[in-house]
């Protein structure tokens, strides 16, 4: 079987595939690389909140679904099925907000981290994005702890942090379509930059370690690199949606629950792919052929 080199999974997503769809991969083989794929999801705080929020996000739907059927049939009473989705989304969503606790600190971080001397446009946002969500994450970690009752309730003061809560992240995720437009133009002249420097050498037999391999290899990672954006463009649309709900914006109510657990669902399910895919999960760091 051949080799395949981690440099080899950071520039293309299809290799990975295809190596898995290889005919002589062993069953124990693809089973160690899911175990080392769910271990990788499972050690991180936001790969478990991603996969409890895609259980909840399926019972919301199935409780949705059913609740339509009951309206249909003109049912009041609900099945125990129903109640009990309804019970693990609660559940579910008091739990998530453990693995959030302090996710503040890591924004403050990552503005130090891009707070620098010169910066450009997209590198403001971004600042900027960071700073909203110091204030997101530590106004969802004191309604937390109002819930549980570490602190005392503030009467309809908290319906308004919820709604502040909610405001601030819509107001992240805006500014990430924002960035995404200031970035993508970039990436796409660069991509296309790539392509005519590799037109211009197409007529030279390219070896590895040769300038057109170099470049074909980049040009791999600026298109990987512009379609990974495409899902977090997706992701955010997806989110957006869903708060139209919970900020009760207008047309909200004329979108069906149904359409809004779908949206929680394609989400989540992108934002844990996203999570296999990042630099240091075994997609890009394991070679099959090893595992």
């Amino acid at each position: 079987m051949k080799r395949i080199s981690a440099n080899s999974w950071h520039k293309s997503s299809s290799t990975f595939f295809s190596g898995l769809a290889s005919p002589t991969l062993k069953g124990s083989q693809l089973l160690l690389y899911f175990s080392a794929s769910v271990s990788h999801i499972l050690r991180q705080s936001t790969g478990r909140d991603k996969v409890f929020g895609l259980f909840q996000a399926i019972a919301d739907l199935y409780k949705n679904c059913m609740l339509d059927y009951l309206r249909l049939y003109r049912i009041r009473e609900w099945p125990i099925s129903v109640q009990n989705a309804h019970s693990l989304q609660i559940a579910i969503k008091g739990g998530r907000k453990f693995f959030r606790l302090f996710r503040w600190m890591e924004e403050m971080c990552q503005v130090e981290l891009k707070l620098k001397p010169n910066m450009k446009t997209a590198a403001i946002l971004k600042l900027i994005r960071h700073t909203i969500g110091i204030l997101y994450y530590f106004l969802d970690n004191i309604i937390w702890t109002i819930s549980i009752g570490l602190l005392r309730e503030f009467g309809e003061g908290n319906s308004r942090l919820e709604g502040a809560k909610d405001t601030l992240s819509l107001i992240r995720y805006v500014m990430r379509i924002v960035i995404f437009l200031f970035t993508t133009h970039k990436n796409v002249m660069k991509e296309k930059s790539l392509r005519s420097d590799l037109m211009i050498n197409s007529n030279k037999e390219i070896t590895l370690n040769s300038y057109g391999h170099a470049l074909t290899c980049r040009i791999m990672k600026a298109r990987s690199k512009r379609r990974f954006q495409a899902i977090e463009m997706m992701i955010n649309i997806f989110r957006i949606i869903m708060l139209f709900k919970s900020l009760r914006l207008p047309g909200s109510q004329r979108i069906s629950g149904v359409f809004y657990s779908v949206c929680a669902v394609i989400s989540i399910a992108l934002s844990l792919f996203k999570i296999l895919t990042h630099k240091s999960s075994p997609v890009i760091t394991y070679n099959i052929k090893l595992i």
